[in-house]
């Protein structure tokens, strides 16, 4: 029985892992392997420089969102106030709530130089 060609591959007496993978079904990534941090580089450096690299995966300050943390947050009321939405509208790992539903999350990038600005705009609509 095969996996994945990206994960190892199962027979009877068990399963053999790639180097990335490990667990008794090569499901669990192995977070020692470099591989791993590689993918939380952008512009030579580990979540643009506003976060740390978890196997793989950038872990933002409480200040930064996005994928490798390239969105600053604005502290004002309504970024504080509708914060978990915007985490879950924007890079999908927080639980909706039922708010959500009423807000659309406008992202407006402006390149300055060598460097990307974002802000990050709430509209919030009535429900109908």
């Amino acid at each position: 029985m095969i996996i994945g060609p990206d994960k190892g591959s199962c027979r009877c007496e068990g399963c053999v892992c790639h180097p990335k993978y490990n667990g008794t079904d090569c499901s669990q990534r192995n977070c020692s392997h470099p591989d791993w941090h590689a993918l939380c580089m952008t512009n030579g450096s580990v979540c643009n420089s506003h976060g740390t690299c978890e196997c793989g995966t950038c872990q933002c300050d409480e200040e930064h969102v996005g994928d490798h943390c390239q969105f600053r947050v604005k502290q004002n009321p309504d970024c504080i106030k509708y914060y978990e939405c915007m985490d879950c509208k924007i890079i999908r790992q927080a639980g909706c709530k039922d708010y959500c539903e009423i807000m659309e999350i406008y992202i407006i990038i402006a390149s300055i130089g060598a460097n990307l600005v974002a802000d990050i705009h709430l509209m919030l609509m009535t429900k109908i």
